[in-house]
């Protein structure tokens, strides 16, 4: 990693990736409802042939894919012992998937993992393919990321967008997600955390695709 370190800090200054507009979410569990980011999630999903879903936990993400009408194929991947999943390790992925979901996983892993983790995704991507990966916000004024005793790092926002760019991805674009709240509290939060230099974003979310 230390070999790319310059060229990060100068992609960092140079901020060529755009932040998109910030969407909201809360919890999936009306999934009749879908917040702005599970519409988001929808859409890429329904477009692909093929999904794995890195770290796919309780299974909601994949009940709520299923429930809109994604009759793809849809593999989940995870190392707990609590349901029942397709994989327990990426080393075991023999096939190609059009879309990877890696939701909420990232910040449980070191960063040499992670970087390998890259790696393995592109060998499992079909060409063009896309991963999607959220994240809590490194910048977030009450340090999100640092909220629970199992989350090991943080990935701010433009260094993460770095690291794809660097191991090959491509058009790869992010969005702040933040919490659905009333539009003048949302208004309040941005302009206090602009003044305290700080972000009123929860959560991260960057998508790219496979060159």
């Amino acid at each position: 990693m230390m070999e790319n370190y310059w060229k990060m800090v100068h992609m960092r200054n140079a901020k060529n990736n755009k932040m998109r507009k910030a969407l909201q979410f809360y919890p999936l569990t009306d999934f009749k409802n879908p917040s702005e980011i599970h519409r988001l999630y929808l859409r890429y999903a329904l477009d692909s042939h093929s999904i794995l879903d890195f770290g796919a936990g309780d299974l909601s993400h994949k009940k709520f894919i299923l429930q809109h009408g994604y009759n793809g194929t849809y593999k989940t991947l995870d190392i707990s012992s609590g349901f029942t999943y397709d994989y327990k390790d990426i080393s075991e992925v023999k096939e190609a998937f059009d879309l990877v979901f890696c939701l909420e996983v990232i910040e449980h892993l070191s960063l040499d993992t992670f970087l390998n983790l890259l790696k393995a995704f592109k060998k499992i991507l079909n060409k063009n393919g896309k991963i999607i990966i959220a994240t809590p916000n490194a910048y977030h004024v009450n340090f999100f990321w640092a909220a629970d005793i199992t989350h090991i790092r943080p990935y701010p926002c433009h260094d993460l967008c770095n690291l794809l760019d660097i191991h090959g991805y491509k058009n790869i674009i992010f969005h702040k997600v933040t919490r659905r709240t009333p539009l003048m509290k949302l208004f309040i939060k941005k302009i206090l955390t602009h003044f305290l230099e700080v972000d009123y974003a929860t959560n991260i979310c960057v998508i790219a695709e496979n060159s």
